[in-house]
């Protein structure tokens, strides 16, 4: 699970971040709808390698494909090692009576089981835990969500098997509903990571990232578009002054088709293109 700023801000499927509020379910409800209007069957998730300032088609490599059912739900995802396109793993996704994502599985190369997920929900349709089973079949750790009047999840805690926390997360929104403050706890319930929206606008959100002893450690820069999807994404790293950028690029119906990652001297690196199909 990705538990810092860093990480949560950065990963290619902004829908896979960890969830911050019940909102983030409209937003899946609405894009499954759109995939399932759109007849969307597969997704296939392709990388490249820049080579002098394009992409370099012979670095290609399919590196994840996820095939929808009708309703527009994921029926599964596979994801394949880039060294020789082999399969690495699979997770298998199943869904209650209401179509909430009931449980997960994981798969190795060889189809046996590695990894079980399953989320519980109270009356109101929230995600209220999440448990984690190894391929034993042992419950290895679990995720507790509570939420706020609004239904924006104000807390997300881990713990392991007996019962003890490993971390914590605490949130707090403005009023569009983006995380405002996230602070990060470990197991003895010490401040590890803040970050706090220093600046929102209708064209960017920043933010600062303090360690727990409340050193500046990364500025996070993003750009919105008038849908507040986020467009471009960049950070400081305090230590070097070192800015890192990536670009996301949508195509008419919202759907990220690109990504495009930038080094520290301002040269694309590394382009992740979406394929999506009938």
């Amino acid at each position: 699970m990705k538990r810092t700023l860093l990480s949560l801000i950065l990963p290619f499927l902004l829908l896979a971040c960890q969830p911050k509020r019940s909102d983030n379910e409209t937003k899946k409800e609405i894009l499954r709808q759109k995939i399932a209007a759109n007849k969307i069957r597969t997704e296939k998730a392709y990388q490249y390698d820049y080579r002098f300032g394009q992409p370099d088609t012979a670095s290609a490599f399919l590196f994840q494909l996820t095939v929808y059912g009708t309703d527009g739900r994921a029926v599964y995802s596979s994801l394949y090692n880039r060294n020789d396109s082999t399969l690495n793993s699979r997770e298998e996704y199943f869904y209650n009576r209401r179509g909430d994502d009931s449980a997960t599985v994981v798969k190795d190369s060889e189809g046996s089981v590695t990894a079980v997920i399953r989320n519980e929900y109270d009356g109101q349709g929230l995600n209220t835990t999440r448990q984690f089973y190894n391929s034993e079949g042992q419950l290895d750790r679990k995720i507790v969500y509570t939420y706020d009047d609004q239904q924006q999840i104000k807390e997300l805690t881990c713990y392991d098997a007996a019962g003890k926390m490993i971390y914590a997360f605490r949130y707090a929104y403005n009023k569009h509903g983006d995380e405002a403050l996230s602070e990060e706890f470990n197991k003895e319930g010490k401040l590890v990571v803040k970050s706090q929206l220093v600046s929102d606008t209708d064209t960017s959100l920043h933010y600062n990232v303090y360690n727990g002893e409340n050193v500046l450690t990364h500025k996070f820069f993003n750009t919105i578009n008038g849908k507040r999807n986020v467009t471009k994404q960049g950070y400081i790293d305090m230590k070097d002054s070192s800015v890192h950028n990536t670009v996301l690029v949508y195509d008419k119906n919202d759907f990220i088709v690109e990504r495009i990652t930038y080094d520290p001297q301002g040269e694309p690196v590394q382009l992740t293109r979406i394929v999506r199909e009938q």
